[in-house]
């Protein structure tokens, strides 16, 4: 949705580009963004252009949005700020630019370098930090606001990689026994169509772990279904080298 892009794919309402028309990248892509600015290059290229950036006949064209030192200076000399807070970076960055404060005869009494949620107070009587607030991303999913957890997060990324694997038992209540053969249902794991083989010895592999013998106690199933999470999720992965969520779900009638 930039405006390049939009020029670049011809949509833009003010300006066309049109043959013979010369766009300069005065700047570097941010990484992970590579495969959008390739296609913006393309598209520029197919409406005619001539385009000048930084990967074309080793051609340095970048600019960068950051301030020298010596123009830091600048801004500091005609400020003349009574106190200083670096704030854009690293807390590298913000410890150089506190030297270049420095140099710059600003007392350092009256610079402040924190992190986030550090607070700084002002009053009649000047500055000073004060205590910490709390500070982060605030996720909004639905109607809730920042009540997803991590472990949520966590869980969405491996059922958005590998999908869900989903064992349903149902056991005699009393013995304990496997009454069925086990349910399989995957989702963003595997056609169950096209992996029978693989269902099947999931199968085997369930009942394997269920099997109980006379005399046995009953047993304890919040341990036997991290049991058969543990072990199917160990059999999914040898055979597949991913690792699905392994959701046991036990039915007791």
């Amino acid at each position: 949705m930039s405006a390049l892009a939009r020029m670049a794919s011809g949509d833009h309402k003010q300006i066309k580009i049109k043959r013979g028309d010369t766009v300069v990248f005065s700047s570097s892509p941010v990484p992970g963004n590579e495969d959008k600015i390739r296609k913006v290059i393309d598209d520029l290229f197919r409406q005619g252009a001539e385009v000048v950036y930084d990967e074309k006949d080793d051609i340095k064209t970048h600019v960068s949005g950051h301030p020298k030192q010596e123009e830091l200076k600048l801004m500091l000399s005609l400020v003349k700020p009574k106190y200083f807070i670096p704030y854009h970076g690293e807390y590298h960055h913000l410890i150089h630019h506190r030297d270049i404060a420095i140099e710059m005869n600003i007392p350092e009494k009256n610079i402040f370098v924190v992190d986030n949620g550090q607070v700084i107070e002002f009053d009649a009587n000047g500055a000073r930090l004060n205590g910490k607030v709390p500070h982060g991303e605030v996720l909004v999913d639905g109607l809730g606001v920042g009540d997803v957890q991590n472990i949520v997060l966590r869980d969405r990324n491996i059922m958005s990689t590998d999908g869900i694997f989903v064992v349903i038992a149902t056991v005699d209540k009393v013995s304990g026994r496997l009454l069925t053969s086990p349910d399989i249902i995957s989702r963003g794991f595997i056609y169950m169509r096209e992996s029978e083989q693989l269902v099947n010895k999931a199968r085997q592999e369930v009942r394997r772990i269920l099997s109980k013998k006379e005399g046995e106690p009953p047993a304890n199933w919040i341990n036997m279904k991290n049991k058969v999470r543990d072990e199917i999720g160990q059999f999914l992965y040898n055979n597949t080298k991913r690792q699905p969520m392994v959701i046991p779900v036990i039915i007791e009638v």
